[in-house]
């Protein structure tokens, strides 16, 4: 129960530094995997409930309960770890390691510099499996280094800051009469739900409504010429 107890309050701390403290999980993800490390450290801390209550049945008299109880709670176990088993949210493709060096401090600018330069001419943010590990090894720079000059930067947290890199590259790829669907995909997105969702929340509107905006601003231009 002890043990339980401090691994699920353990993952509860690690968890309050954010988005940015799961340095393995795809960028795109968005607040998923947070919920699901959540569900994890809920399940563990229940676990030890469980165990407590059993005990609890035991000493009262009641040790037939013993098995309903375990019962219940392994179904739903099983059924947390199946609907994680199912998430995507894990980055599956792997990337070979590169060592780390701790180099001088160096400015937030200087970070920021050096990541534009890595979206602007490698376009890493296309890549749907990307993680912010993925990126500090590139920069050859710690993880929290990077994560600490975009939030300072930027006042987001990394998933938003590659988000608004896809969006945008998505609203080209509309304009250039891609479809919604090849233009999500393209632009590093997984499912339809995180793209219009993070559509929404970069261009304040829907790419269906952003869509139809432009093409009526082209017949604006056309009719006034």
């Amino acid at each position: 129960m002890i043990s339980f107890l401090a691994y699920g309050g353990a993952i509860f701390g690690t968890l309050r530094g954010g988005r940015d403290c799961l340095l393995q999980t795809q960028l795109g993800s968005g607040d998923a995997p947070l919920q699901f490390g959540r569900i994890i450290a809920a399940a563990l801390i229940v676990s030890a409930m469980i165990d407590a209550v059993i005990v609890a049945a035991q000493i009262a008299g009641f040790g037939e309960w013993q098995g309903v109880i375990i019962s219940l709670f392994s179904y739903a176990n099983l059924f947390t770890l199946g609907l994680l088993g199912m998430s995507g949210s894990l980055a599956s493709v792997a990337e070979p390691e590169v060592a780390v060096t701790l180099l001088p401090t160096e400015s937030d600018a200087e970070i920021m510099a050096k990541v534009r330069s890595l979206m602007a001419i490698r376009k890493s943010y296309l890549d749907p499996n990307l993680t912010l590990s993925q990126i500090a090894r590139r920069l050859r720079r710690p993880a929290k280094v990077v994560s600490a000059a975009i939030n300072r930067n930027r006042g987001e947290n990394v998933s938003r800051y590659i988000t608004a890199y896809r969006v945008n590259h998505a609203a080209n790829l509309l304009i250039a009469v891609e479809t919604a669907t090849q233009a999500m995909l393209a632009a590093g997105f997984n499912t339809k739900s995180s793209f219009n969702r993070e559509y929404l929340r970069v261009q304040g509107v829907s790419p269906a409504c952003w869509l139809a905006t432009q093409h009526n601003v082209g017949k604006s231009a056309s009719y006034r010429r």
